[in-house]
């Protein structure tokens, strides 16, 4: 079971026991939105515009129906609800209250026709529902064109509006406070409490004295001041909570992040990492999108996510997408999205070896040794002291150079390797190799007559011997280096140097020494 199945049992939510004491670090940027229609888009666009936020379209774009016509019909009776005072000199001049009281008055009598759960901004004006979100963003947008100062405050399971709060605090109500915003269940409110407890952010007494809706009230919740555009960032959440009821966990993570990008809030940090945790619970990563997930959830330290959750989650992408089902073009895919999304050096570092090393692992054993050394060399250079990356390593260097005929080019790549990777001259398996290319060079050049050179690269073998472990039970290097002395022997002898002829067999039978050829050339030198 990875960390985000468990995450929707037990989840580790807050670090800090003033949940609301500070805003959180950003967990959501402009480029992770998604819109479901071009209105959305343009209203989040308005965020970065000289004219400042759109908050009509910031308010009418959740309903991904809405089209022109409906638009520019709500458009056109709040512009008229609002030219209705400004050209009434009877309202220019009467009282701050009474100015309040109007316009409460008109705009439940015009529009707030019925209070219901689950209704966006241009219910209002299509059917007259409302709830107190959408029911203060339309008083919000009012205030705000006629200059009549206000906050929003956002408290305990409802939203309202506080007019001239320097002076008078009038305050505009737009349905039962115990309505017009989301209630979870008690279900949710229990488990809430129980990460609390989890978290060590309640105490044991605190937990049997208070019930779990005080508990929850107290920890969930907390009264503050906000504006029109984290209202819209409210309305948006509401959407979330709605979506999460309904299992929709894509449709309500997208919903959550307009959320937290309009109105950051530990609130909204915790949905993101729940709905997270749905849409990757089972997730058979069937599409590359799903990829943002699993980078965007690293954002949620703060939450309990921990880099190995990250690690869990790729190694469950690594074991369906590229073991169970050999899909490397998808595999890449998800790898490229998630490390380019990455900050975290240590996690970036982690996933990279995972990658490199599995598409190695399985490319060698499908025999594809030169491109599994791409990989394993990758690996290995990421952990160095890792003894099976090393030997992976290893593996593919004496598979792929085995079966090239070029000794020189090869001992040279092997060097390179040396210089780079110092710890490898601690694998037998890789000297040898190194001893068994010298010597077949030495070979090579006896038979072409450059004994110079040969005699040199047995100089140099035996370097090699004296300073590395060689796997002298190797069939190869025994073979080999039976020749090699041999031909030394051969060349002293034939220039009538039989001391020297004899001084080379028995150098030869020191690393082979039950060699019958070697023997039987250095008796018949003794007789």
């Amino acid at each position: 079971m990875s960390h985000f199945q468990k995450i929707l049992l037990v989840i580790t939510a807050f670090l800090s026991i003033q949940i609301y004491a500070t805003e959180p670090d950003s967990l959501v940027i402009k480029s992770d939105l998604s819109f479901h229609s071009n209105l959305e888009k343009v209203a989040f666009e308005s965020l970065d515009s000289d004219n400042g936020p759109n908050y009509i379209y910031l308010f009418i774009a959740i309903d991904d129906s809405c089209g022109a016509d409906e638009l520019n019909d709500i458009k056109r009776r709040i512009s008229n609800q609002i030219s209705s005072y400004e050209n009434n000199s009877k309202f220019i001049n009467a009282k701050e209250k009474k100015k309040v009281k109007t316009i409460y008055s008109d705009i439940h009598e015009d529009y707030l026709k019925k209070y219901e759960e689950g209704q966006y901004f241009p219910d209002l004006f299509n059917e007259g529902l409302y709830n107190c979100v959408t029911a203060s963003a339309y008083y919000g947008l009012i205030f705000q064109n006629l200059n009549i100062p206000y906050t929003i405050k956002e408290s305990y399971d409802h939203v309202y509006i506080l007019t001239y709060p320097e002076t008078f605090s009038i305050r505009v109500e737009t349905t039962d406070p115990r309505k017009g915003y989301l209630v979870y269940d008690d279900r949710f409110k229990s488990q809430f409490v129980d990460f609390l407890k989890e978290s060590k952010l309640i105490s044991e007494t605190e937990y049997k004295q208070k019930t779990s809706d005080e508990l929850f009230n107290e920890y969930f919740y907390k009264e503050e001041d906000i504006n029109l555009l984290e209202l819209a960032g409210l309305q948006y959440y509401n959407k979330a909570v709605d979506c999460l009821a309904n299992q929709k966990y894509e449709e309500a993570f997208a919903m959550v992040e307009k959320s937290a990008y309009l109105h950051p809030s530990e609130r909204a940090g915790y949905m993101l990492l729940i709905c997270v945790a749905n849409v990757l619970n089972g997730c058979k990563y069937e599409d590359i999108h799903y990829a943002d997930y699993i980078f965007k959830a690293a954002r949620y330290d703060k939450y309990g996510i921990k880099n190995d959750n990250i690690i869990d989650q790729f190694i469950d992408v690594t074991q369906k997408l590229l073991i169970a089902q050999y899909n490397t073009k998808l595999y890449d895919a998800y790898f490229n999205r998630i490390i380019d999304n990455l900050e975290d050096s240590v996690l970036i570092n982690e996933i990279s070896f995972i990658y490199y090393y599995e598409r190695a692992r399985i490319l060698l054993n499908d025999n594809k040794f030169d491109l599994s050394l791409v990989f394993a060399e990758k690996a290995y250079n990421l952990k160095p002291k890792h003894v099976d990356a090393r030997n992976l390593f290893v593996t593919d260097v004496l598979e792929t150079f085995s079966q090239i005929n070029d000794f020189q080019e090869s001992l040279d790549q092997l060097n390179r390797y040396i210089t780079t990777y110092p710890d490898i001259m601690n694998n037998n398996q890789f000297n040898t190799l190194r001893g068994t290319l010298t010597l077949g060079m030495s070979v090579d050049f006896f038979m072409s007559g450059n004994t110079r050179e040969a005699f040199g690269k047995l100089g140099a073998f035996e370097e090699i011997a004296e300073n590395s472990t060689l796997d002298f039970g190797n069939y190869i290097l025994n073979e080999v280096l039976v020749e090699a002395y041999s031909r030394a022997a051969s060349y002293h002898f034939r220039k009538g140097n039989s001391k020297a002829s004899r001084e080379y067999l028995e150098r030869g039978l020191k690393y082979a020494p039950n060699s019958y050829e070697l023997s039987s050339k250095l008796r018949s030198l003794n007789y």
